[in-house]
């Protein structure tokens, strides 16, 4: 009884040995992949890509990865095709050890969102451009005269720092650009435009803007003047509505 039980308990381990050595002697590229992981990094309101987005660009080109066995998938080519889409910062393909193929995408954050005559497009704060989308998203909007090496070299900038300073993130709603040494400030309080030449010395200029709204606006009124010019030194200078 004892011998017969050795030789079962025997006979499971050599055959839990050959099956745990047939496992180990597969090779990766062997296996099928069981589904496909969109992941993305960098999540928040002003970014313009969700899991269904990424999923659909392979869709389109007729990807489909999961069923295949691995070494058929070249994930170099799903990155190029990923990562030539506007929206798309960076995307690294790796399978996972369940046999998934995992997708990690860093999709770009516009700052601002320029509307010309002729053009309209997103940009993101390392000047990349972006064709604009159906997307409800809180962005300076920049209208006028605008080329764009103009919205990279010197409104983007100016996007930037009213993008992350209070009060200016939320009052400023729309920069209006005539040219480049001609640029307006259209604020949501108040009925006046607020003149600041070029976007040079920014922060200064709007640290004396500040200042003149608590000691100066606050007592003769914020509907008094049409224009409010931040573009002199040391001064700030009104013109009274007609």
């Amino acid at each position: 009884m004892k011998t017969a039980l050795k030789i079962i308990l025997l006979t499971g381990v050599i055959g839990y040995l050959v099956f745990t050595v047939a496992t180990l002697s597969k090779k990766n590229e062997d296996y099928v992949c069981c589904g496909v992981d969109v992941v993305i990094s960098n999540t928040s309101e002003k970014a313009l890509l969700n899991k269904e987005f990424v999923s659909d660009i392979l869709a389109n080109k007729k990807i489909s990865p999961q069923g295949q066995t691995i070494s058929k998938i070249n994930i170099n080519r799903i990155e190029q095709i990923i990562g030539e889409n506007a929206y798309i910062d960076s995307v690294q393909c790796y399978f996972t050890p369940k046999h998934n193929l995992c997708i990690r995408v860093i999709s770009r954050k516009p700052v601002m969102h320029v509307i010309t005559d002729d053009t309209e497009y997103y940009m993101d704060a390392n000047g990349n451009v972006m064709p604009p989308g159906n997307f409800n998203l809180d962005l300076c909007l920049m209208t006028g005269n605008i080329s764009e090496k103009l919205a990279k070299d010197k409104l983007l900038p100016l996007a930037s720092f009213l993008d992350s300073n209070e009060p200016w993130k939320n009052e400023i709603q729309q920069v209006n650009v005539i040219d480049e040494q001609h640029i307006e400030l259209i604020p949501m309080t108040g009925d006046h435009r607020i003149r600041i030449g070029n976007s040079d010395n920014i922060k200064e200029k709007m640290d004396k803007l500040l200042l003149f709204r608590e000691e100066g606006l606050d007592k003769v009124g914020w509907n008094k003047y049409a224009y409010i010019d931040l573009s002199y030194n040391g001064q700030v200078v009104c013109t009274k509505k007609n």
